[in-house]
């Protein structure tokens, strides 16, 4: 297992992978019925991302920038404070990384859109280590992480999602 501090971390383990010929996987919150994110079989380079766990909110343009290690209770407590609400599940120990990128089913739905709907831009590691983050240079990429789910197409470290405020009754 490697617990990054940064994305500068993940780009060291997935540069070291590929070096020494390991299989890597990320782990958001380590949900998965199937255990991707405790590798296979084989020995897997597993990259824990629940130190990536910041969290900043931008009330005036209703995002906000989450790290993928975060679980959907700690975005939740966040989102609070100012108010706010997003559109994913009610088990608060799920890793918001994979919560969203599997599609992220949850009560708002039907109001707001699915999580992966509401994902504006991602920071990626790819596969060969270069780290991108604008959703405008590589719209094939976003695409991808917001519909084919957890496909293997980097180690996504930050998403900004859209927020949404929570109106009085």
């Amino acid at each position: 297992f490697v617990h990054p501090l940064d994305e500068i971390d993940v780009q060291s383990a997935v540069k070291c992978a590929i070096k020494l010929n390991f299989p890597i996987t990320a782990r958001s919150g380590g949900h998965s019925s199937e255990g991707y994110g405790l590798g296979d079989k084989d020995c897997y380079l597993v990259v824990d991302l629940r130190t990536l766990n910041q969290i900043t909110v931008n009330i005036t343009s209703q995002t906000a920038v989450v790290g993928t290690g975060n679980t959907l209770g700690s975005l939740y407590k966040e989102l609070q404070q100012y108010i706010f609400a997003f559109p994913a599940g009610v088990n608060p120990s799920v890793g918001v990384g994979g919560h969203m990128l599997g599609g992220g089913l949850g009560l708002l739905n039907r109001r707001f859109g699915t999580s992966s709907d509401n994902i504006l831009d991602a920071q990626i590691v790819l596969a060969n280590g270069t780290v991108v983050y604008n959703s405008k240079k590589y719209p094939e990429l976003f695409w991808a992480i917001r519909g084919a789910g957890n496909a293997g197409y980097g180690i996504i470290t930050y998403l900004t999602i859209k927020i949404y405020p929570i109106q009085k009754i």
